[in-house]
């Protein structure tokens, strides 16, 4: 059964900005995410999307960032490349409460901006 579902949009170029100051990169992306958008062919692309996938799990919970951080909420893609998402601390525990076991996740680009969708799963 679907809890609940989040979408989110973002201008590349805007999170492109964002992941040159390092305090940014280092709050926002884990160590796996950031080394995953270094080997990246189109590392701002993967960040924008990474991103937006991040808002959409908070969205999908039913929340902001606040109850949801960007840090507990890490994306990386699996052998063929489906974004697959792990929960941490504050996101695992709302996922839980929401009485959610999984997330479906879905990232796109095109013409400057970077969109995903997430769907929490009872």
């Amino acid at each position: 059964m679907i809890i609940g579902v989040g979408c989110d949009l973002v201008r590349t170029e805007r999170i492109a900005k964002a992941v040159r100051n390092p305090h940014f990169l280092e709050r926002i992306y884990s160590e796996a995410e950031i080394m995953a958008m270094e080997k990246s062919g189109l590392p701002d692309e993967f960040a924008a999307g990474r991103w937006a996938a991040k808002e959409a799990v908070a969205k999908a919970m039913g929340c902001g960032i606040s109850l949801c951080p960007p840090c507990d909420v890490e994306i990386l893609p699996d052998v063929l490349g489906k974004p697959c998402v792990s929960l941490k601390d504050a996101a695992l525990e709302r996922m839980h409460t929401l009485g959610g076991s999984s997330l479906q996740l879905s990232i796109s680009h095109e013409g400057g901006f970077s969109m995903a969708f997430a769907v929490l799963e009872e």
